[in-house]
């Protein structure tokens, strides 16, 4: 269990240590169950227009390594990538406003179920990577680039936090590359620590691993939870993404309310289930499973 401590003074706070089955048949993985669950229930999409006014939401939460490697694209420096990296979270608390808490979160020392899979991954880069200048090898837990994107994150928190008012009534908690667990791990950790059981708090998830939607689906008892697809595959041209929609869990569990009355958190179970069973990053897809018929 994380251990989160708190600095009074700057309110910066940091861990210490129906859908097409032909499109899905061949595909394996959490993210064709991330696209899979968002084509069976299109109503789940709370649709974003392109002008529309500021989202307000108790408690924001990034998974930052998602940013971290759409902004090191090019760049040379963890000056650059971090300066691009708070551009976005600037822009994002410029879209949905938090109220409460902001969280920030980046992969630290992955689970024993996944480190075989992490070595044999930055085995296979250094062959492929530049002579200079960022690249994925380096946003690693342990590397001087991951010490200096801590450093320069907790000074970005700290200056925003003195020079916006509208920050003055919101925490900022922040789990570095230090502190062992995946970052959507550590989200979930923090909900588990800090939101009250079946509280009205609406919560938005901001990332772009497909595990922040699997691993949603567990919380039953908080009613009001969304998620946001960062998307950035142009963020490192220095353009801004246009939100498109939220997938919203409050509206997926009354769509699986009408389909099968009385029984939404059982068929959400076994839903999650069934998405582990077509594959993820510990375990390999079960042979000749296939999502979409499972589930019919």
């Amino acid at each position: 269990m994380l251990s989160w401590s708190r600095s009074i003074g700057l309110r910066t706070f940091c861990a210490s240590a129906t859908s097409n089955h032909e499109s899905f048949a061949l595909v394996k993985g959490k993210a064709a169950s991330k696209k899979w669950l968002e084509a069976s229930f299109p109503n789940c999409k709370v649709k974003i227009p392109p002008r529309s006014p500021p989202f307000q939401f108790d408690h924001v939460l990034f998974d930052m390594n998602h940013l971290l490697h759409c902004m090191s694209r090019d760049a040379k420096d963890a000056q650059t990538v971090c300066k691009r990296v708070f551009r976005e979270v600037d822009y994002m608390l410029q879209k949905f406003i938090p109220l409460k808490s902001v969280v920030l979160t980046f992969d630290g020392p992955g689970p024993i179920a996944k480190i075989r899979k992490q070595i044999e991954s930055r085995e296979k880069k250094p062959s492929k990577m530049r002579s200079s200048g960022i690249g994925s090898i380096d946003i690693t837990p342990g590397t001087r680039f991951m010490y200096q994107v801590r450093e320069l994150c907790l000074m970005h928190v700290a200056h925003r936090l003195d020079a916006k008012r509208k920050f003055q009534d919101v925490s900022f908690y922040i789990s570095c590359s230090d502190v062992a667990g995946e970052g959507e791990l550590k989200l979930m950790e923090w909900i588990h620590t800090f939101v009250e059981k079946k509280s009205q708090d609406t919560i938005l998830f901001i990332g772009g691993d497909s595990d922040l939607t699997i691993q949603s689906l567990a919380l039953r008892d908080l009613p009001h939870v969304y998620l946001f697809d960062t998307n950035l595959e142009h963020a490192n041209k220095g353009k801004q993404v246009a939100a498109s929609h939220f997938f919203s869990l409050a509206q997926l569990k009354s769509e699986l309310e009408m389909q099968f009355p009385h029984q939404s958190d059982l068929v959400r179970a076994d839903l999650m289930l069934l998405i582990i069973f077509n594959g993820n990053d510990y375990l390999p897809k079960l042979k000749c499973f296939n999502l979409p018929c499972s589930f019919q």
